[in-house]
């Protein structure tokens, strides 16, 4: 294809630079979470999900990730929440609204339902409706019914 675009196109590529997240600080990786580019933006969630309760501080940022435009940012971001573990009970309520979602792609909502199963009982008790609901789906019932055994 730019080869048929002439060398602007060609130019245009040789500047394309690879996304870069901060690895030094939690603070630094979480504000990456607003970066522009979505490949940023979940990179920042992966690298935050590889700290574990180390992220905590990411914590509010990584819940209001969870309404990203992209599916895979909300992917890593609900899987960094549920590395934080129990320490993430305050964002139960956004990953109730999240997994709330009409449409919500299935890979995501698998790993909602793991965030709700990691911060477990007696915080997660809210999300039993939502996760029964989730657990009759087919591709997510998995998920779902592992995170209910985990409240109940």
């Amino acid at each position: 294809i730019l080869a048929r675009t002439g060398a602007e196109a060609w130019a245009a590529a040789a500047d394309v630079k690879a996304p870069s997240v901060p690895t030094e600080s939690v603070a630094a990786i979480g504000a990456a979470l607003s970066d522009p580019d979505p490949v940023a933006r979940g990179l920042a969630a992966l690298a935050l999900r590889d700290k574990g309760p180390g992220a905590l501080p990411a914590l509010d940022a990584l819940a209001v990730t969870l309404k990203d435009s992209d599916p895979n940012v909300r992917l890593m971001a609900a899987n960094a929440i549920a590395a934080i573990g129990k320490e993430s009970a305050p964002v139960v309520p956004a990953l109730v609204a999240a997994a709330s979602v009409p449409g919500e792609q299935v890979h995501v909502l698998r790993s909602l339902a793991a965030a709700l199963g990691a911060i477990g009982k007696p915080a997660a008790t809210e999300a039993l409706p939502v996760l029964r609901e989730l657990a009759k789906m087919p591709r997510v019932r998995w998920a779902a019914e592992s995170a209910i055994r985990s409240i109940e």
